[in-house]
């Protein structure tokens, strides 16, 4: 695989896969390209959203354009501590601080100051085709029902099952 440096932007680029960027060098493309109110597209790495956005989904980052996201909504924003690029869902907001956590995480990311989203999440493409993304600022009603429903539908599940396997063990000890 032919590989060259990229001058003078810390990333390589290899023939046939596109440029492999840096955190660093990534947030400054977004900061630039948001600057000028056009979008960032990049192909997301890790399973924190999965099922949402998958390792390889094509994941679009539009500007905020002055406006809050809001509980439900998927953000792209930068780890207080680190130059970190991470993708994951707003959980509650209070006082322009929001608190985080991936669709597939178990703890949240702790109180993000907004200074550090960096965009929203407007669209992912996967094996070339559009995942729907529900566009929560729509309605705020079908806002908090998604919210509701999709950060308690795994402890639900998970009591569901184990009233199912406690049903058939009942069953089967009575026969």
């Amino acid at each position: 695989m032919a590989e060259e440096k990229v001058a003078g932007s810390g990333a390589m680029k290899f023939q046939g896969q596109g440029i492999v960027l840096t955190n660093q060098a990534m947030l400054d493309l977004i900061d630039a390209l948001h600057r000028k109110g056009a979008s960032f597209r990049f192909q997301a790495q890790g399973f924190s959203m999965h099922p949402t956005i998958r390792d390889g989904d094509i994941v679009t980052v539009s500007p905020l354009g002055g406006s809050c996201p809001g509980p439900g909504e998927v953000v792209a924003f930068r780890l207080p501590e680190q130059t970190k690029l991470v993708i994951h869902r707003v959980i509650k907001v209070i006082a322009k601080r929001y608190l985080l956590r991936g669709d597939n995480g178990a703890f949240a990311d702790g109180w993000i100051p907004g200074e550090n989203i960096v965009g929203i999440v407007s669209s992912v493409e996967r094996q070339g085709e559009n995942v729907f993304l529900p566009n929560l600022r729509a309605n705020r009603y079908r806002q908090r029902m998604w919210t509701f429903l999709y950060l308690h539908w795994l402890p639900w599940r998970r009591r569901l099952a184990k009233g199912r396997r406690w049903v058939g063990k009942t069953l089967r000890n009575q026969k």
